[in-house]
């Protein structure tokens, strides 16, 4: 099954929130694109001197020469698709994922150094482990002042994913083992299949009280930007329970959620946005509490995404929102202009149009007739991976005593505690991976229940956190 790997959308010219190289990021753009180490002279310029980001540098790479001549303008992108596999991972790919990335090279939906990134960042497993090794051997050529091109690709042709292979050219190629430092090699090492959340150090005179008003503003009962939940540009689906940037904790039911930053449109505010098609439609759903006969108002922004280069399609960005029995069904045409449909009168809806071409919609419900809702967002569109975007939800009105005393405790949730219960959910996550490495079969359903409840427990770690650094997670 085609696996989604992080996608990261590059920008020519200003970019927002780019990417800082380093010496260790620009080693692996050499190995995935040139099939060689780095020599120290080139390392140093592309992260010291050119002022590129590193999503500019892998742009750049297709202007040099030498990745000219090895990649000539009559290659097919299937070819391509084929060289990258094997420069990073000695193979070739799999059937679904060769048509997978030929399909959106040909397109257009993506450019060759956004592959290149993609693939080498979104790696698993065996494939994982290779470009540990790769990288730390062509890192290690560099920095021990090695020049030699033709050296500088023969070093790699041996290396696997067994540490060993890296050892050998050490040796063989008389390199210093100790130049790389370790921070850097916690760097090579962040491929990890399980990775790791980690959060900004709070501002030490922010009191619990100070983020109570700032997460939960008065009448505002729920806020959803998804800023927590994707801390570099490109894309991945979250699954299970998941919980946003302020506290809320959304059942993605069967398809997941699929989460994008950077990659498909610019956001009104923050980086971060959902689409409600992840190859299949999705569903969110969460439960909110509030007060029968009171007044709410629900707001939220979205955007019909178009196929790529297919700016008048976008009549397959159709969508559901549902606030208890109160539906409103949401369609796009070919040219994005959205209609709405709902039965309720006791409903009325006002269209904002904003920059980007996103959209603000404010459902205003009057004398609600349930204590406790469901509120659920669904895509309804075509299964094509073109889904509506979605972005900055907020239910305002009068909470039950309930809602209110749920959002009391989250606010004191102590940064003390939050590092405490982290590093406790790392060490079993960690448990878990040395328990797998010890044993050739194991139990899939099994591992699938021990997943499920360690992240349950690291969704609870992450509600009082709206900033994460690095944001990882496990896939199965």
């Amino acid at each position: 099954m085609l696996k989604k790997l992080l996608i990261f959308l590059l920008f020519i010219g200003t970019i927002l929130h780019a990417t800082i190289p380093t010496q260790v990021t620009v080693t692996k753009l050499y190995v995935a694109t040139l099939d060689r180490a780095p020599d120290i002279e080139g390392l140093n310029y592309w992260v010291d001197d050119s002022k590129l980001s590193l999503e500019q540098i892998a742009i750049s790479f297709f202007d040099q020469p030498e990745t000219q001549k090895k990649y000539p303008k009559e290659t097919s992108h299937r070819d391509f698709v084929k060289s990258i596999y094997e420069n990073l991972f000695k193979r070739i790919p799999d059937n679904d994922g060769w048509d997978y990335w030929e399909k959106e090279l040909d397109s257009q939906s993506i450019q060759l150094s956004v592959f290149i990134l993609a693939v080498t960042n979104g790696a698993l497993d065996d494939d994982a482990k290779i470009i540990k090794n790769r990288t730390t051997i062509a890192l290690t050529f560099a920095l021990s002042g090695k020049s030699d091109t033709t050296e500088a690709s023969k070093i790699l042709e041996d290396i696997t994913d067994e540490e060993e292979s890296v050892s050998k050219a050490v040796e063989d190629f008389q390199l210093d083992s100790t130049v790389i430092s370790s921070t850097q090699q916690d760097q090579i090492d962040s491929n990890s299949p399980i990775d790791i959340v980690k959060t900004e150090t709070p501002n030490e005179e922010t009191t619990n009280e100070d983020k109570k008003q700032e997460d939960i503003p008065d009448g505002l009962i729920l806020k959803e930007s998804f800023e927590n939940l994707r801390a570099n540009n490109g894309w991945h689906v979250e699954r299970g329970d998941v919980t946003g940037d302020h506290g809320i904790v959304w059942d993605t039911h069967q398809n997941g959620l699929e989460v994008e930053r950077g990659i498909v449109s610019a956001t009104i505010d923050g980086d971060v946005h959902a689409e409600l098609d992840a190859h299949h439609n999705v569903t969110i759903s969460t439960q909110v509490n509030l007060k029968s006969g009171s007044n709410y108002e629900l707001s939220f922004y979205i955007k019909p995404r178009g196929k790529r280069n297919q700016s008048d399609q976008k009549d397959t960005s159709a969508m559901e929102i549902s606030l208890g029995d109160n539906i409103v069904s949401i369609e796009s045409d070919k040219d994005g202009k959205l209609t709405t449909n709902f039965d309720n009168t006791n409903m009325t809806i006002i269209s904002t149009s904003k920059d980007s071409d996103w959209t603000e919609l404010t459902i205003t419900y009057t004398n609600i007739t349930q204590d406790s809702n469901t509120l659920t967002i669904k895509g309804t569109g075509a299964d094509d991976s073109y889904g509506m975007l979605l972005d900055n939800i907020e239910l305002r009105g009068e909470a039950s005593d309930n809602q209110e005393e749920s959002n009391t405790q989250l606010s004191n949730i102590t940064d003390e505690a939050i590092s405490s219960k982290v590093q406790s959910v790392i060490d079993e996550l960690e448990k878990i991976k040395i328990e797998l490495s010890d044993v050739e079969s194991y139990d899939g359903d099994k591992l699938k229940q021990e997943y499920d409840g360690v992240k349950k427990r690291f969704d609870d770690v992450k509600i009082a956190h709206s900033t994460t650094n690095n944001h990882r997670r496990i896939h199965i």
